[in-house]
């Protein structure tokens, strides 16, 4: 008996021995998975926050360029507007000149070469209607008795100058003020300096 209990002693003690391993490799196989559930838990967290922190930053980035964006079209709006009051100045000034050399004396030599440089480019027939702002047409008269023209007023001629209609020919020549001033007008907007 006593080799008995020495046995059952000895496999107790190797059932111990086999138990307190099996024990340890547990609590060392939980250790080790709680470890790596606390390290995953951790990169997630850590991928959240930088996702979040990505999302704020392209939020904050995009809410920018479109405040940059709004800045640059108000500030180029305020530039072309100051240089359109500009302009407006210019050609306002110009067209002043303009009615001051309307009603000087020159005027009428300017008129007469006028219809000269009109009839060189297109004979002045029978038909032919002159235009001419309603404070010329007195002096056109004038000017153009030598002329078989039917002289008329035109409202849209206003800084002075005139207009030969051919209408047999479907054709008209254009000498006004107006005309000239609104072209050179155009260039010069059209200048590259002109725009944004």
């Amino acid at each position: 008996m006593a080799y008995r209990l020495e046995k059952l002693e000895k496999i107790r003690s190797i059932i111990d021995e086999k138990s307190e391993e099996d024990a340890e490799k547990i609590i060392s196989d939980a250790e080790e998975k709680a470890e790596e559930m606390l390290s995953e838990e951790k990169k997630r967290i850590e991928r959240e926050r930088n996702s979040s922190f990505s999302e704020k930053l392209s939020r904050f980035e995009s809410e920018e360029r479109r405040r940059v964006s709004e800045s640059r079209f108000a500030a180029e709006r305020k530039v072309l507007l100051y240089r359109n009051g500009l302009v407006d100045k210019l050609f306002g000034e110009i067209e002043a000149e303009l009615k001051k050399f309307r009603a000087s004396g020159e005027y009428r030599g300017y008129i007469l070469r006028a219809v000269e440089e009109a009839d060189e480019a297109e004979k002045i027939t029978e038909g032919v209607i002159l235009y001419c702002g309603s404070g010329d047409k007195e002096l056109v008269s004038e000017l153009m008795k030598a002329y078989p023209v039917k002289i008329e007023a035109d409202e849209r001629i206003s800084i002075g100058g005139i207009i030969l209609k051919y209408p047999h020919k479907g054709t008209y020549i254009d000498l006004t003020f107006d005309t000239k001033l609104s072209e050179e007008r155009e260039k010069f907007s059209a200048t590259a300096e002109m725009q944004l």
